[in-house]
């Protein structure tokens, strides 16, 4: 197995994940189509966007800029989905804060843990910031932890291992509920469609063809693409 033969699956899936959030997030901005999550989705694109950026090496660890801001942005949002999953504010079910504080939780943990998990000293420690730069990529753990350098502490191993459980978990949860196609719990309560459930889409026609691509079993699938992606990324740098 190659190195491309992850980065190639790993850029696709969130891509996909990505895109997808997009035009979710699109059609919420527009209030048009079915309701949901802004920042969740928002949280999805940004994400994707940071994850193929680690698949294609054009992050660095912990201490390097690009590290930093992740850690703030993920970890901000990480603490928001926990607060209002204590909160359990009106619109927002408990189930999907969780889910989104876990998926959070994820990123900041693969970014902070990532000189550990690899066996390699952290980028900025190295006589060149070019010759680290592969060990901060999912693709680069292909290798073994002891031909990279020393093995990952027991600590971190573990960690990883219980986000990768629960990233799972979630993901077969959202499969459970994409195959029975059960509508998610409303996430937000803004007025997108008619008294009968119709969608308003006369006011905006160019968005019609965005709509048909959105519902509550393309969302659950979604769900499951980014729980199986997260989770594949740990498993890799292990």
């Amino acid at each position: 197995m190659t190195s491309i033969a992850v980065t190639v699956p790993f850029t696709v899936v969130f891509l996909v994940v990505g895109g997808y959030a997009l035009v979710r997030l699109s059609l919420l901005v527009g209030e048009v189509g079915p309701g949901g999550d802004r920042l969740a989705e928002l949280s999805h694109l940004l994400m994707s966007i940071a994850m193929i950026a680690m698949a294609l090496g054009w992050t660095g660890g912990p201490s390097s800029g690009s590290g930093i801001v992740q850690l703030l942005l993920f970890g901000v949002l990480t603490l928001w989905f926990l607060g209002r999953a204590v909160a359990r504010s009106a619109g927002h079910g408990l189930p999907s804060s969780l889910y989104h504080m876990v998926v959070c939780a994820s990123m900041v943990w693969m970014v902070a843990a990532m000189p550990q998990l690899m066996g390699m000293p952290e980028m900025g420690s190295m006589a060149g910031g070019h010759a680290g730069h592969d060990a901060h990529v999912p693709a680069a753990a292909l290798e073994s932890s002891a031909a990279m350098g020393s093995p990952a502490p027991v600590w971190t191993v573990v960690t990883s291992w219980v986000f990768i459980v629960l990233l799972a978990a979630a993901g077969l949860s959202w499969a459970r509920r994409a195959v029975r196609a059960v509508p998610s719990e409303p996430e937000s309560s803004g007025p997108v469609g008619t008294a009968d459930g119709a969608v308003a889409l006369a006011v905006r026609p160019g968005s019609t063809r965005l709509v048909h691509l959105v519902g509550p079993r393309t969302d659950a699938w979604c769900h499951v693409l980014m729980s199986i992606g997260m989770a594949a990324s740990l498993v890799a740098m292990l």
